[in-house]
């Protein structure tokens, strides 16, 4: 036999045939769907439960501590001019005011409105301290019927069918506001028109059309003391201790009353405040 030949037939016994291949095959995926649904099932479930037992905890605090007893309606008349503290504005969402909208609605959710709201402790105290000193002040500005249904039409709590505690009145003005034809409603009986209400409307447009000319406002010494006399619960001795800067510049009696007073010392309850009054 041929060299070549041998060589030939060498290669051949060294060619692999398709029967001597080894296949590979596919793994399995160790962790296969039906058992990622399994999991994330079990993480839904275990943050339901948590969440209702925040829940029933919160509930139980509440019917413990009459301090915690303040319902999402009366807490949003506070955050209307205190915003910073609205739900939409802080970044950590989770467990803060659920009974409100997350987004530019910014008000109750109508089912919840008459519950209690969940919110931390220092949230609440700044509500109280606010509704012990500046609930009671209602700043007369003009209410037009127009501006009032868009107000209903987005805050939809002060609806008298979503309102358990609206006066008949009320019922009745809401009902005939468009056969009544009343230039300002701010001109009506309490009964007719509630303090809720009118500071509820005044709040929202502040919020949604005035934020701008708000924030911009110069507030002068001067200003700000005439505005004190007429609403001396935002007098600095009411809030030092919460806010330490706030009107500081009031304690020097010697002070120029055309300044202007620093940013640093008006809060945003404040500042509405004084835009409504000059307004």
């Amino acid at each position: 036999m041929s060299v070549p030949e041998k060589d030939r037939q060498k290669k051949e016994r060294e060619t692999l045939q398709e029967k001597d291949y080894i296949y590979e095959r596919k793994q399995k995926d160790p962790f296969p769907l039906w058992l990622w649904i399994t999991i994330l099932v079990g993480i839904i479930a275990l943050l339901w439960i948590g969440g209702s037992r925040l829940v029933q905890q919160v509930e139980q605090k509440v019917e413990t501590s009459p301090f915690l007893r303040v319902t999402n309606r009366k807490m949003s008349l506070f955050l209307w001019q205190n915003t910073e503290h609205m739900r939409s504005h802080t970044k950590r969402k989770t467990g803060y005011m659920p009974g409100f909208y997350s987004d530019r609605r910014v008000t109750p959710k109508v089912e919840t409105a008459d519950r209690f709201v969940s919110a931390p402790p220092e949230v609440i105290f700044l509500y109280q301290t606010w509704e012990r000193l500046l609930s009671q002040y209602v700043f007369p500005r003009p209410i037009s019927t127009p501006e009032f249904q868009e107000f209903l039409r987005d805050d939809e709590q002060w609806q008298p069918e979503n309102w358990s505690e609206a006066p008949e009145e009320y019922k009745y003005l809401v009902q005939e506001l468009n056969i009544l034809e009343i230039e300002n409603l701010q001109t009506l009986p309490e009964e007719t028109l509630p303090k809720e209400v009118r500071n509820a409307f005044i709040g929202w447009k502040n919020y949604f059309r005035e934020g701008s000319r708000i924030n911009r406002q110069v507030i002068t010494v001067e200003g700000i003391r005439k505005f004190l006399e007429e609403y001396p619960n935002y007098s600095r001795n009411y809030w030092r201790n919460i806010y330490p800067n706030y009107l500081e510049s009031l304690l020097n009696k010697n002070v120029d009353p055309t300044t202007t007073v620093p940013d640093h010392e008006l809060t945003s309850f404040l500042r509405a405040a004084y835009y409504n009054y000059t307004h």
